[in-house]
């Protein structure tokens, strides 16, 4: 699914570019995300008034946010300035991530005696790295504006919120047997989704954050 979800991204954007105009390319970095991320954009006009751009993300993780990995992202802006690139915009993106995270599944074992009356029970936690995937999209509003006379030079202010798939917790079940005072597993459940808590290392600051502000400068040749 990764695989062929990034290689649509990728067609999506060599097609979008055969429309686009020539020499108004802009680049941009975000130094505010830094602080657990590598973030940087292109975006190039179709016309006057529309962009088409991407934006690529490396996380690196903190330590109690521990989600790795790439995200891709696909952008379309709709502008209400004069200067293609320029002005006040409503953007919509779509896009994918795999990362890499340091998983729990919780065990419970369960303890009948021969007769099959439940006689004890044992719940703990195990924790394991597991890598998912991830996609989604959002909706954003901005301002990006030149700050020089040869309009080379850009800043940008965005506002926007989105909504990006997050993996389950797994559980996984152990039932035992005790005879002669001797404790036997006799079944074992296969991982099953575990509703997950709401992880603010996700929802507020990772891959996943749902209000999505943004301060970004950047270079147009």
């Amino acid at each position: 699914m990764k695989n062929s979800f990034l290689s649509f991204l990728f067609l999506l954007g060599i097609l979008i570019s055969s429309f686009s105009q020539e020499n108004q390319h802009i680049i941009k970095v975000f130094p505010a995300g830094l602080i657990n991320k590598i973030k940087a954009s292109y975006e190039n006009p179709i016309n006057d008034d529309i962009t088409w751009g991407g934006l690529f993300s490396y996380y690196y993780g903190l330590p109690n946010n521990d989600y790795k990995g790439i995200k891709i992202q696909s952008t379309l802006r709709f502008y209400t300035g004069k200067t293609p690139g320029l002005g006040f915009y409503l953007q919509l993106k779509l896009g994918g991530g795999y990362y890499n995270q340091e998983q729990t599944i919780y065990i419970h074992d369960k303890i009948f005696d021969p007769g099959g009356e439940q006689i004890g029970l044992h719940e703990y936690e195990r924790k394991q790295d597991q890598d998912f995937a991830s996609i989604g999209g959002g909706l954003a509003i901005g301002l990006q504006f030149a700050v020089n006379k040869q309009k080379s030079f850009l800043i940008n202010f965005e506002l926007g919120i989105q909504y990006y798939s997050k993996e389950d917790e797994y559980r996984r079940e152990y039932v035992y047997e005790e005879a002669d005072g001797i404790v036997h597993r006799v079944s074992e459940s296969d991982d099953s989704p575990y509703p997950a808590m709401f992880e603010p290392g996700w929802y507020f600051t990772g891959p996943g954050a749902i209000f999505n502000p943004s301060l970004s400068i950047g270079y147009r040749f």
